[in-house]
């Protein structure tokens, strides 16, 4: 099976099915898996869809807060 690449904070944010501002947080937060090229802070990224799938399967979820909408 080919590895799948997601080539830009849309394709990644399109991917997961969240906001592409929601992405970067997550990175920023959360530890969400994307690459840049030559380690440059303020970059392109890359992403790969496996590694996005396993971050999401073991990545705990916060308990929902009390008044939150469904």
């Amino acid at each position: 099976m080919a590895t799948q690449f997601l080539n830009s904070w849309k394709e990644v944010a399109d991917y997961v099915g969240r906001s592409r501002r929601t992405i970067q947080r997550w990175e920023r937060e959360l530890g969400f898996p994307v690459h840049r090229p030559n380690g440059r802070i303020r970059s392109a990224v890359v992403a790969v869809a496996t590694e996005v799938d396993d971050w999401i399967k073991s990545t705990p979820v916060r308990a929902a807060r009390s008044g939150a909408r469904g």
